[in-house]
């Protein structure tokens, strides 16, 4: 662990030292990790804090017995405007948070090839597991899991039963609104060049997305609002949801 923690005061902007970090740490894992934390904006949660990561001490056989670090999802509720707080609204800018909070992804951030894979994350999520639509859609589900338990949840630590419809309408609010602010968020704030490949190689993947007639997308951008998709790939991260009505 302090090993993986020292990277915070290298330079991985240099490839030899980015490609050592790679050989210890899931960079899939951890793009993931905080690019889900920065999108709903969780405001109790740093390197120092409510942050929860893992590895094997001894290689195993399988896909996750590399030895490497890998971050799980712990304590994610004081985020997406549940509790109608501005420093978990949807136009709070929690990259620049981040940013200042957690060293190790301060230092990691200044490698170009992460930063694109970053900027292609949080884009994958505002289409995908955080589409609005695709949001409204997974707390119904989950609202017709727990709404029978609430009775009990309420003798138990009070009736709050006042306050269940205009959270759901809150988190709803936060992923209608929320991928225009954060994208601008990042983008102003990384280098030119890694502006510029991303934008390059995001042209290239909605070209093949309009040839492949497994991919569509169903919802024209209107000022405010995000793009809606339907694809063909699995969501990432739709236990992240579950946070949401717990």
């Amino acid at each position: 662990y302090e090993e993986l923690i020292s990277y915070a005061d290298k330079d991985l902007s240099n490839p030899d030292i980015y490609n050592e970090f790679c050989s210890i740490v899931d960079i899939n894992s951890m793009l993931d990790y905080y690019a889900t934390q920065i999108y709903i904006g969780n405001a109790d949660w740093w390197l120092t804090k409510n942050t929860r990561i893992w590895r094997v001490r001894t290689p195993e056989n399988d896909s996750y017995g590399d030895g490497r670090w890998r971050w799980m999802f712990y304590d994610m509720e004081y985020s997406s405007s549940l509790y109608d707080q501005e420093e978990t609204a949807y136009n709070f800018d929690s990259f620049t948070r981040a940013m200042t909070k957690d060293k190790l992804f301060a230092s990691v951030m200044r490698n170009a090839d992460f930063r694109t894979e970053f900027i292609r994350k949080i884009q994958r999520l505002s289409e995908n597991n955080f589409s609005p639509g695709h949001v409204t859609s997974m707390i119904s589900v989950y609202e017709r899991i727990y709404k029978p338990y609430m009775s009990n949840y309420y003798k138990r630590f009070g009736d709050t039963s006042w306050a269940w419809d205009s959270y759901i309408s809150s988190i709803n609010h936060f992923f209608a609104n929320r991928a225009t602010y954060i994208t601008k968020y990042i983008i102003s704030k990384i280098p030119d060049n890694t502006r510029l490949k991303w934008v390059r190689e995001e042209i290239g993947r909605r070209e093949q997305e309009k040839k492949n007639p497994r991919r569509r997308f169903i919802d024209e951008v209107r000022p405010g609002q995000n793009r809606s998709v339907y694809s063909n790939e699995k969501p990432l991260l739709n236990t992240a949801f579950q946070f949401c009505l717990l």
